[in-house]
């Protein structure tokens, strides 16, 4: 009988993820596994957001950086200023789930979708970003 509190007999994981834990210099260079070209792309993308969307962006980055597990998603849809967005669903507990509406422009999807994944984290939060991506 296998005794799974043992090594040898205990389960493997399945998980052949490999996580990427990105500060704000590799999140801004692809060439370092990161998402956007150049920090001037992702500050033109920024500013093209409108303040509440930018106030979306910054809660998504803040549950990212405090690595709660995102739970569900919206489909996508088109806002007013004709912006595909989705609505994604943070556990933070049992009694508050807060939901953030996410502009899925540039490499936003793929941003999301690894972070959903389990292969994105980041150590920084929206305004350590803005920071950096100002000072190069």
């Amino acid at each position: 009988m296998k005794h799974l509190f043992k090594k040898e007999d205990a389960p493997q994981s399945r998980s052949t993820k490999t996580v990427k834990t990105l500060g704000p210099e590799e999140f801004l260079d692809k060439s370092k596994g990161g998402y956007w070209d150049t920090p001037g792309d992702f500050l033109t993308w920024g500013e093209s957001l409108r303040p509440a969307d930018a106030n979306e962006l910054d809660k998504t980055f803040g549950y990212m950086h405090a690595n709660l597990k995102c739970i569900k998603e919206s489909e996508i849809k088109t806002d007013k200023g004709n912006r595909p967005y989705k609505f994604y669903t943070f556990n933070r507990s049992a009694k508050s789930q807060p939901g953030v509406k996410v502009i899925l422009e540039g490499p936003m999807t793929k941003v999301m979708d690894d972070y959903q994944d389990g292969v994105l984290e980041i150590n920084f939060n929206l305004q350590e970003l803005i920071v950096y991506a100002q000072s190069v």
